[in-house]
C-alpha cells in the first residue's frame, strides 16, 4: 500500500514528534510504501492570514492554502492508496482531499482532542480575546477532520469519549502511546543522595503550569534535587529556588541520558488530553513515577506500584519523602514500571493495532 504521510513535528525529541515517528515506523514495518510530506508552517502577514481565514475558515494549525494545494497536486500526480494525517487541526486539508478524491482513504491521528487544549488555554491566558479566537478556529478545523476522515485514531478511551461527546462520532481505533524499546540495556545505577527528580517537557502551557506548581508547593518540602529537561524551559523557569535545588537543563540532544541518571520521574500535569509521552518514557527506562491523575490517563497501571498518583501537594510530598527513606521501594517501583512497559506499551504491542487500520483495503 502506498501512503502519503503528512506531518509537521517529527525530528524533535519530545511528545508529538516521538509518536509521529512511532506511527511512521509502524507503517514501514507493515511493509507500506510511505512518502513523507513535512508541513513547514509559513509566517503570513496579518492581512494574508485574515484573507485565508475568509477564504476557508478551516485553514488552521500551521496550514496555508498554498500548502493544501501542494499536497492536493501531489496526490493528483502520484498513485497513493491512503493519506495518513498526523494532526487533527488539519481539517481543511482532510475536507479538500475527500471532496476531490472521494475514493482515497483518509486516516487522521488525534494526539489530543485539540479543542479541549484550546479551551484550557483560554482559562489561563491573559489575552482572552486571542485565546477564544484560537479555540473557535481549532473547533471548526478539528470538526472538519472528524467529518471527512475515513478512519480516526486516538490514544485512549477518554479521548474517544470526548470526541463522541463533542463531535458526535465514534472513533475507529485506539492506539496507545508506545515506543521501540530503548531501555532494555539500561544498567542499574546507584541511587543518589539526595534523590534526583526529573521532569521532562517543553515550554508548553500545561507543562509550565504543572512544573511551577511542583516548584512552589512540593519542592520546598522534600530534599531531592529537581532537574527540568525540555525545549524552552530555560527561558520560562528561574533557577535557584528553593535552596538551589532546581536545575533547569533546557533542551538536550539525548533525553535518554537524563532518564538514566534520574531516581524518580515527576509528572505534575493537571491540564491536557491524549496521553503523556513522558510517562511511557519513564516506564521504558524503569523509573518510578510520581504524578497526577492526568499523567496516568490512558495507562493501565497500578499508580501505587509504579510510584504514586496525587493531585494534592501533601500526597506527593509524603510519597517522595517515603522514597527518600526506602531505597528498596525505588527498586520495586522501577521494576514494575519496566515490566508494564514491555507488556503493554512497547512497539510490538502497537503493530497489530496499526495493521487493523488497513486490513480491509
Amino acid at each position: 500500500m502506498r501512503i502519503l504521510y503528512v506531518v509537521e513535528q517529527i525530528e524533535e525529541s519530545f511528545g508529538g514528534s516521538i509518536i509521529n515517528r512511532r506511527n511512521l515506523d509502524l507503517l514501514n514495518r507493515l511493509g507500506c510504501d510511505v512518502e513523507l510530506y513535512k508541513v513547514v508552517p509559513r509566517r503570513l502577514s496579518l492581512h494574508r492570514r485574515l484573507r485565508e481565514i475568509v477564504t476557508d475558515y478551516r485553514v488552521y494549525g500551521g496550514l496555508t492554502i498554498g500548502i493544501i494545494k501542494e499536497i492536493e497536486k501531489k496526490v493528483a500526480v502520484d498513485s497513493f492508496d491512503a493519506v495518513f494525517i498526523t494532526y487533527s487541526r488539519y481539517g481543511a486539508l482532510v475536507r479538500k482531499l475527500k471532496k476531490r478524491f472521494p475514493e482515497l482513504k483518509l486516516v487522521t491521528f488525534f494526539h489530543n482532542i485539540e479543542v479541549i487544549y484550546a479551551y484550557q488555554e483560554t482559562c489561563i491566558q491573559h489575552n482572552k480575546l486571542r485565546a477564544c479566537a484560537s479555540a473557535l478556529l481549532t473547533y471548526v478545523a478539528e470538526k472538519a477532520s472528524v467529518k471527512y476522515s475515513d478512519t480516526i485514531i486516538v490514544l485512549n478511551q477518554r479521548d474517544a469519549s470526548f470526541l463522541k461527546k463533542i463531535y458526535h462520532r465514534n472513533v475507529d481505533v485506539i492506539l496507545p502511546t508506545s515506543f521501540e524499546d530503548e531501555g532494555e540495556n539500561c544498567e542499574k545505577r546507584m541511587i543518589h543522595a539526595p534523590l534526583r527528580y526529573l521532569f521532562v517537557g517543553s515550554a508548553f502551557f500545561a507543562n509550565i503550569q504543572g512544573i511551577n506548581w511542583f516548584i512552589e508547593h512540593v519542592l520546598p518540602f522534600v530534599s531531592g534535587e529537581l532537574y527540568v529537561v525540555g525545549r524552552g524551559m530555560s527561558e520560562v523557569l528561574r533557577e535557584g529556588r528553593p535552596q538551589d535545588r532546581l536545575r533547569v537543563v533546557g533542551e538536550v540532544d539525548n533525553v535518554k541520558d537524563w532518564y538514566k541518571q534520574a531516581d524518580i520521574v515527576v509528572c505534575p500535569i493537571f491540564l491536557g488530553s491524549g496521553m503523556k509521552t513522558k510517562t511511557a518514557e519513564a516506564m521504558m527506562y524503569g523509573k518510578p513515577i510520581v504524578g497526577t491523575r492526568e499523567a496516568f490517563v490512558g495507562y493501565d497501571v497500578d499508580p501505587e506500584k509504579i510510584g504514586g498518583c496525587f493531585d494534592d501537594a501533601r500526597g506527593m510530598i509524603d510519597s517522595l519523602n517515603r522514597f527518600e527513606k526506602n531505597p528498596e521501594r525505588l527498586e520495586m517501583c522501577g521494576q514494575y514500571a519496566r515490566t508494564m512497559f514491555v507488556e503493554k506499551y512497547s512497539f510490538a504491542s502497537s503493530l497489530d493495532i496499526m495493521r487493523r487500520v488497513f486490513d480491509n483495503d
